[in-house]
């Protein structure tokens, strides 16, 4: 944990053995609810991708929460339902927390990984469909003021609840806006000054 020289490869293993489906035990068969071991995985993920500032380690972090994103909807509906969606959830969430991350690359990455994940899910919904239409309208690698509104909006779509932070983070701009005065800066000053 933390040594960037193993996890990296570890991930681009974790990465391969997903896509080639050799983690059968990890997400079995629809009829089976993955094991335990998927809950616990997505939440050391998002432990070892908090704070990182290695842009090709996030990257290959971003692919492996999407794959276990996409294990609820790889769960028969009449099954235990409830471990197949903590670790969807918890890996969704840690896609979502990625999406403002410092690194344009890195959003836009998440974005990209995140709607081919949402459209592998069986049984879409409007919220859903409006949920790829945000992520493929949103401009990711832009300023992340533009970018944390289309993020926030995009937990109620996916059936999640938005964290503390991103209410306190959007209610204090949100006022910070609304305080500003038109004649508190500078510029205004001049202008009306007439120079």
């Amino acid at each position: 944990a933390g040594v960037d020289r193993v996890t990296t490869p570890a991930l681009r293993v974790l990465d391969t053995l997903f896509s080639a489906g050799c983690l059968g035990a990890v997400a079995p068969a629809p009829p089976a609810p993955p094991a335990p071991l998927a809950l616990e995985l997505a939440a050391k993920l998002r432990a070892e991708l908090k704070g990182s500032r290695d842009v090709a380690k996030l990257c290959l972090g971003v692919q492996a929460l999407c794959h276990l994103a996409g294990l609820a909807s790889s769960a028969a509906p009449g099954a235990s339902r409830d471990e197949a969606t903590c670790a969807s959830t918890c890996a969704t969430m840690g896609v979502l927390a990625l999406l403002v991350n410092r690194y344009p690359r890195v959003r836009r990455v998440a974005a990209e990984q995140l709607y081919v994940t949402l459209l592998g899910c069986e049984g879409e919904d409007a919220e859903t469909e409006e949920a790829l239409e945000l992520l493929s309208a949103t401009r990711w690698d832009a300023d992340l003021a533009a970018v944390k509104p289309a993020r926030n909006s995009l937990y109620p779509m996916l059936g999640l609840e938005t964290p503390k932070q991103a209410l306190v983070a959007a209610k204090a701009k949100a006022a910070s806006l609304e305080a500003k005065d038109e004649n508190d800066s500078y510029a205004a000053l001049v202008g009306s000054a007439g120079y």
